[in-house]
């Protein structure tokens, strides 16, 4: 015998089995497949690779090299939506590039405008596009999470070396290879700060290195629980944690401190309020209340204030500040298409030329178009994910909250630095690698039987009378129950 229902023939009973049973895919993103684990694994490991070639003025370091042979598939994919869709940075990117070549023209810098464009392009959209590609699931997530902490532990001991003792093995290594040029030794460059020296690594500078390492804490706190294998108790996750932590420490930056501490600070807070569900507007709103403070009660402007709270060197906090109000002046002089890629700009001549803030060096070269298209590209995420409804799934919501934790601080940081190199590609993949979070949704048969089995739950545990003062509700109950039990076979 079949049931006629929506044009379909169904078998016989169809009706009584459970939501669950009848449907043939996960929930989006819930899937338990790795879609890009050897390129991802290659991206990540090549963070360990200290070194670049230089052909002609046009850099190439092996995770760039990796990139430029992505990119062509990478990007056919995303225009045939193999991806998902599309999603609204995925054009504040594209756009954020096109207006490049638009500044450097106008500011008659054609010349050079091919190999750094193209150089650029790699680096900002070859990594965004491998977020996209590479981690679309849980399963891709807690892969890429387990592949920076495994980077993280390998470059560990050579941080303690370089802290400690001053010996840059990596460096040494790398300048031994043919047509390879290592990064600029800035380990050595700097004074010793609390007796050590500031670690650098594989990376261009200490303060890239720290703000990397930071950036995994959250991600290894957050998500490795919920992998094939997980990674539960404190004990455990802290073991996995040491290269993040060890690295955020050696490299002796503010910047990365500053992370670990601004991700321990969310988790303890969300955790402790977790029963309030508007604690988020409250932080916000707390914390803007406190920034107008700041700025009627204090006697320096607040980001001064803010700098100098978290600052390990005072003078290198006033010395941003200068940079802010010298940069922002340009910015004034220049809204649109900005100064290109400038050599100079106008400061007092004891001032480096160096502008040690990421923000402001986009809007510097690219003017406010360019950069709140970066800006864009880069909030919109944090805020679609904020917005997420993930009540009642636990790994939902820590996944999110991974990625908010990880990503917001690491924004942060990059107002205290110029980020460039792979670290500058890594923020770009984690920005495209929360389209398929934005995009998931709880699996619906798992929040219905939940809502159905809840009652259920509550009533059984309910005590048994046969004697009661309300015999209407008592003779209710009775007839829900006939009614939800199976029918007798015949």
């Amino acid at each position: 015998m079949t049931t006629l229902r929506a044009g379909r023939r169904l078998p016989a009973g169809s009706r009584n089995r459970p939501r669950a049973a009848r449907q043939d895919r996960p929930a989006p993103g819930l899937s338990e497949s790795l879609s890009m684990p050897f390129v991802l694994g290659l991206f990540v490991f090549s963070i360990t690779q200290p070194y670049l070639f230089n052909f002609g003025g046009f850099i190439m370091a092996p995770y760039r090299v990796l990139l430029m042979i992505m990119l062509v598939p990478l990007g056919l994919n995303w225009i045939s939506g193999r991806y998902g869709g599309f999603i609204l940075p995925d054009f504040l990117v594209l756009g954020h590039m096109l207006w490049m070549p638009v500044c450097m023209v106008v500011n008659g810098q054609g010349a050079g405008m091919p190999v750094y464009v193209f150089s650029q392009f790699i680096d900002i959209v070859g990594g965004y596009m491998l977020g996209r590609a590479a981690i679309r699931n849980k399963d891709d997530l807690v892969f890429f999470t387990r592949c920076l902490l495994t980077v993280l532990l390998i470059l560990l001991p050579f941080a303690a070396l370089e802290s400690l003792r001053g010996i840059m093995l990596l460096n040494d290594i790398a300048q031994k290879l043919p047509l390879a040029e290592p990064h600029h030794r800035s380990t050595l460059s700097y004074p010793p700060r609390f007796g050590m020296l500031r670690a650098q690594t594989a990376t261009p500078h200490p303060i890239l290195y720290g703000i990397t390492s930071a950036m995994a804490f959250s991600l290894g706190w957050l998500v490795l629980p919920h992998g094939r294998k997980p990674v539960t108790g404190k004990a455990g996750r802290l073991r996995w944690l040491g290269g993040s932590l060890g690295g955020s420490f050696f490299a002796l930056s503010a910047g990365g401190w500053m992370n670990v501490m601004m991700q321990i600070g969310l988790m303890c807070y969300n955790r402790m309020f977790r029963g309030i569900g508007a604690r988020w507007k409250l932080f916000l709103w707390g914390f803007a209340a406190f920034y107008v403070f700041l700025i009627f009660y204090s006697e320096r402007p607040p980001f001064v204030v803010l700098s100098r709270l978290v600052a390990l060197d005072q003078e290198t906090a006033w010395f941003r500040f200068l940079i802010y109000q010298y940069g922002s002046a340009e910015v004034a002089r220049h809204p649109i298409f900005g100064m290109g890629l400038f050599t100079d700009y106008i400061r007092p001549a004891w001032m480096i030329p160096s502008v040690d803030n990421h923000w402001l060096l986009q809007a510097m070269r690219w003017g406010w178009p360019g950069f709140l298209m970066l800006l864009g590209a880069a909030f919109y995420p944090v805020i679609k994910l904020g917005l997420k409804d993930f009540r009642g799934n636990a790994m939902l919501s820590d996944l999110r909250y991974a990625m908010i934790f990880a990503m917001v601080p690491y924004y942060v940081s990059m107002a205290t630095v110029a980020v460039w190199n792979i670290q500058y590609s890594l923020i770009m993949l984690m920005m495209g690698a929360c389209a398929w979070l934005i995009r998931a949704e709880p699996d619906p048969s798992v929040a219905e039987t939940a809502e159905t089995a809840e009652p259920e739950a509550q009533e059984e545990r309910a005590p048994r009378s046969r004697f009661t003062r309300f015999p209407g509700r008592a003779a209710a109950r009775r007839a829900a129950r006939a009614d939800r039990a199976p029918p007798a076979r015949r």
